[in-house]
């Protein structure tokens, strides 16, 4: 800007002004010819400058152009994904998100993930992917950070991985052989646990058993729970088995056997005597016990008279003492040697030595010529042989080999016993006595499940309940040849004041009476029990007189019970 001096004094003055534009303007120094000017929005301006000199004025316009701020640069903004729980040796999966505003140019946004915390390492299958996998050496919670870097700015964000350790690896279950024993015709039944009772599985998975093959001499039924039965088919006996594997849910263990071994109950009697009759005898009835090649040999004689009428005779017996028991049978190993030409002999037997019935014919040659038939009966038995047939005429001398020769009783098999238990109770603690009996053996186990948890095996025991109420009580039993049974009762017992009897009985001119006497007991009433059934119900005052009023002897069981019968008193008995 110029100006030539005047007037005089010089005055000359300048400003800038907005002739136009969408903002404001706003002047460094509106009155300096050199200034700065800032705009509130971008857009077209008209500048002004203006000069005045006291008496004129002269101006000059400028257009400028102001563009939009160039954008701010914003940090990425970042997700890690929601939090997650994986089970070792499974991976994490991470699903991630970044988003960026592309600033500064040209982009260079990076992405990494990283471990904050954890108790073991993690392995990522790409640590620079949004999207990627971990792995961990170690069960814990850890927190994982996914960063994202646009060169200029970064921002992160954390996912929490809680990883449970891996399931423990499941050890297959351990099988071990089992023995058992019975006696021919006798069922065995084994309670549980059974043939899972010597089996083992380290994890200490819950087992059940799983039949394989056999048996193949009897019946069987094989429980979940170990338990079996065996049924021996009739009339056998030796060694018999089956197979049997053990399962905890997820494996098979090894195969077992369990062999049962069936002891005969047959008792075998030889002759204890014989009797030479007709014909020649060659070693005695002790030969006829056993097949070892020594035998008996009794040869026919001939009878009296001309060759063309005489006849060839032969008779003998044997006596046996056969036992009691069940069924009978007899077994004889017996042949012919001679001649053959009318080489037969007639058995019979009788248990009176008056009457003999018919029983067989032995006529063969063979010296494994063994028979069994339908025995008499037990007692004294007497056997007896004959020629079969005498036909008159000259003919050589026939004889009859005895080498085994003996009666088989067959026992009747064993017979299970019978569970059984009586108890007193006094409050909580209950007095089991074993009723249990065994027909035809012994009795050698006893176990008693009282339904709170515990057990005992004495036959015999004492149990002390922590708590009120009705359990059912189990006693199984098992004999000598492991025949089993059980038998369940419910008991009641309650935590009032344990009630405790005693009674004394005497007679009155001749009639029965029973002075009871007791302590304890919470209710206000007792009822007394005879013998099971309720009599009278009086005061919890401690005595009561029964009157019986009944003549000559007798025997009664008395008991005391709280009101509604929730506890009892020991049981007394009184016997006239």
């Amino acid at each position: 800007m110029t100006d030539d001096g005047l007037p005089t004094p010089p005055a000359l003055t300048t400003s800038w002004s907005q002739v136009s534009g969408p903002g404001t303007v706003t002047f460094g120094n509106a009155g300096a010819v050199d200034t700065t000017a800032s705009f509130s929005v971008d857009g077209v301006y008209t500048l002004r400058l203006t000069a005045n000199d006291g008496a004129l004025s002269s101006s000059d316009d400028v257009v400028i152009t102001v563009n939009p701020a160039p954008p701010v640069n914003q940090a990425p903004v970042v997700n890690a994904g929601p939090d997650q729980t994986i089970t070792l040796p499974g991976n994490a999966t991470l699903d991630g998100t970044v988003t960026d505003d592309g600033l500064p140019t040209p982009p260079a946004l990076t992405t990494t993930w990283s471990q904050v915390s954890g108790p073991g390492t993690v392995t990522f299958g790409n640590p620079n992917a949004v999207d990627t996998t971990a792995s961990f050496s170690a069960a814990g919670s850890y927190t994982l950070r996914l960063t994202a870097n646009d060169g200029a700015l970064s921002s992160s964000d954390d996912v929490v991985v809680t990883v449970e350790p891996a399931p423990p690896v499941n050890t297959a279950p351990v099988a071990t052989d089992n023995t058992y024993t019975t006696n021919e015709d006798t069922p065995l039944t084994v309670p549980a646990p059974g043939v899972l009772g010597n089996d083992t599985d380290a994890d200490g998975d819950t087992m059940t058993a799983v039949r394989d093959v056999g048996p193949s001499n009897g019946v069987l039924t094989l429980n979940a729970d170990g338990s079996f039965n065996y049924d021996p088919n009739p009339g056998f006996f030796g060694t018999d088995s089956f197979t049997y594997h053990a399962n905890d849910g997820q494996a098979d263990s090894n195969i077992a056997t369990v062999t049962i071994t069936v002891s005969s109950s047959m008792i075998s009697t030889g002759a204890n005597s014989d009797v030479p009759m007709v014909g020649s005898v060659v070693g005695n009835y002790l030969d006829t016990w056993a097949d070892d090649g020594i035998d008996e040999a009794i040869t026919e004689q001939h009878s009296g008279g001309r060759q063309s009428t005489r006849f060839d005779s032969l008779q003998h017996k044997w006596t046996f003492n056969v036992p009691s028991g069940g069924s009978v049978t007899f077994h004889i190993n017996a042949w012919v040697s001679g001649s053959g030409d009318d080489g037969s002999f007639a058995f019979s037997y009788s248990t009176d030595d008056q009457t003999y019935v018919p029983w067989f014919t032995v006529s063969s040659t063979d010296p494994d010529n063994y028979q069994v038939e339908i025995g008499p009966g037990s007692g004294t038995v007497y056997v007896q042989v004959e020629d079969a047939t005498q036909i008159p005429g000259s003919f050589a001398l026939d004889t009859i080999n005895i080498d085994e020769m003996y009666f088989a009783t067959h026992g009747t098999g064993n017979v299970t016993p019978i569970a059984d238990f009586t108890y007193d109770v006094m409050g909580l603690v209950v007095d089991f006595t074993d009723a249990s009996v065994d027909p035809d053996s012994l009795i050698v186990s006893w176990n008693w499940d009282f339904d709170d948890g515990t057990t005992s095996t004495v036959p015999n025991p004492q149990h002390d309940y922590t708590a009120g109420g009705t359990y059912s009580v189990t006693l199984t039993v098992i004999d000598d040849q492991g025949a089993a049974n059980s038998v369940t009762k419910e008991v009641t017992v309650s935590a009032g004041g344990a009630l405790s009897l005693t009674a004394t009985g005497y007679k009155v001119q001749g009639l029965q009476k029973a002075d009871l006497t007791w302590s304890g007991g919470t209710t206000v009433d007792v009822e007394i029990y005879r013998d099971g059934q309720l009599i009278t119900t009086v005061p919890n005052n401690g005595s009561y007189t029964d009157h019986i009023n009944l003549k000559g002897s007798g025997t009664y069981n008395y008991e005391i019970c709280e009101l509604g019968g929730s506890a009892c008193s020991n049981t007394v008995t009184v016997v006239f």
